[in-house]
């Protein structure tokens, strides 16, 4: 059976409903990230008439975002001749949260939008959804990567993953997540007992290297390895204590060395970027066995990658290590449209003996994680 046919949805619904905008009170709430994207596309798509609002209790005088003022939604409300469509502009809302005001001022509010759109308003102001011509183009791929998914779990990930991708709609995310503890190292998956060492790639403050430490005994290590300058303080203060068992690299990883252009500002989203204003130097997984080979030999890997879209470029540039040891992966799927393919397909493509998992930790785009396990047992 194809892929795509295991595929419902076909549009993006915030999408369809702003396509089909026609006129009605509208407000955007939140004052974000998520609002500047949402705002900018009501901009672009020629909509400017819109109040941007917060909950009371996060009101505050003077604050503006993209031009407007961002108002309390209870005086909104308050005055309200006809009712209002909410689109909601972060992802943490809980919608129980509007039932006060649906009591206190009845009939003021209409429709409530609220999709999987605005995670990744982060990267650029756009409606970050895929569209369905994507998955189609790209069925016989997807179709192999279902194929050679190990366990019904991952199957249903994958699927889920694309009609969420396509749609927006968080339901999707019902009854596949895994423990968000569970991330990276998820257990369930694998252990780890020869002298563990972890190649942890966008290392961010150092918390998935404790964290490493503290689930897997023996004489662990880990190569602690991110390009912003300001992670590394916070990686350097984190990780003091395990000083011993770390080697911190201020570098980006990716298939060559080099020096690359970089987003940096000490946040979670720092990455490679064409357009990044400072220039960072990178190496590749490779190169770090060539200059630490007893840090390799007779143990167990574990490679972790969350580099904001640069993990395929960072898997080619590991392509010895991983043929010599076939290390555990744990990468993620999610930064691009195009990685949820092209990263599986190179792994499967390499004929390792891998079993490939995929599993789902966040309700969002985010923490989509494909992981590699080496079937050492040859079962």
């Amino acid at each position: 059976m194809k892929f795509i046919e295991k595929i419902s949805e076909t549009k993006c619904y915030l999408k369809q409903y702003i396509d089909n905008y026609y006129g009605q009170p509208l407000i955007v709430l939140g004052a974000g990230v998520g609002a500047v994207g949402i705002i900018s596309y009501l901009l672009e798509k020629g909509i400017t008439e819109f109040h941007v609002c917060v909950d009371d209790v996060y009101w505050q005088d003077g604050q503006r975002v993209q031009g407007y003022v961002v108002e309390s939604i209870s005086q909104v409300l308050s005055e309200a001749s006809k009712p209002y469509d909410i689109i909601v502009a972060f992802s943490t809302f809980d919608k129980r949260s509007l039932e006060p005001y649906k009591m206190k001022y009845p009939d003021s509010i209409n429709n409530v939008e609220f999709y999987d759109i605005i995670s990744h308003f982060w990267v650029e102001p756009q409606i970050y959804s895929v569209d369905r011509k994507f998955y189609e183009s790209n069925d016989s791929l997807l179709t192999k990567i279902y194929d050679n998914l190990a366990d019904e779990l991952s199957r249903k990930v994958l699927v889920s993953f694309v009609e969420q991708r396509i749609s927006g709609e968080f339901s999707y995310s019902d009854g596949v997540l895994s423990p968000i503890d569970e991330r990276y190292y998820d257990t369930s998956l694998f252990n780890m007992h020869h002298n563990a060492v972890l190649i942890d790639c966008g290392a961010y403050d150092g918390e998935d290297t404790k964290e490493f430490f503290a689930r897997f005994a023996g004489d662990t290590f880990s190569f602690v390895v991110e390009p912003d300058k300001e992670n590394v303080k916070k990686i350097s203060e984190n990780l003091a204590d395990y000083s011993n068992r770390t080697l911190i690299i201020n570098s980006a990883v990716c298939d060559k060395k080099g020096m690359v252009s970089f987003s940096d500002g000490g946040g979670e989203g720092s990455g490679i970027n064409e357009n990044g204003s400072t220039k960072v130097s990178a190496l590749t997984i490779d190169d770090l066995y060539k200059e630490y080979p007893d840090k390799f030999d007779n143990r167990d890997i574990l490679i972790k990658m969350d580099i904001e879209g640069t993990e395929l470029k960072a898997l080619y540039g590991a392509k010895k290590v991983i043929e010599k040891f076939t290390p555990i992966l744990s990468i993620c799927l999610y930064h691009k449209p195009e990685d949820i393919i092209d990263i599986p397909i190179y792994l499967m493509n390499l004929q390792l003996g891998y079993k490939f998992y995929m599993r789902r930790y966040d309700k969002g785009f985010r923490e989509l994680i494909l992981y590699a396990i080496p079937n050492k047992d040859g079962e």
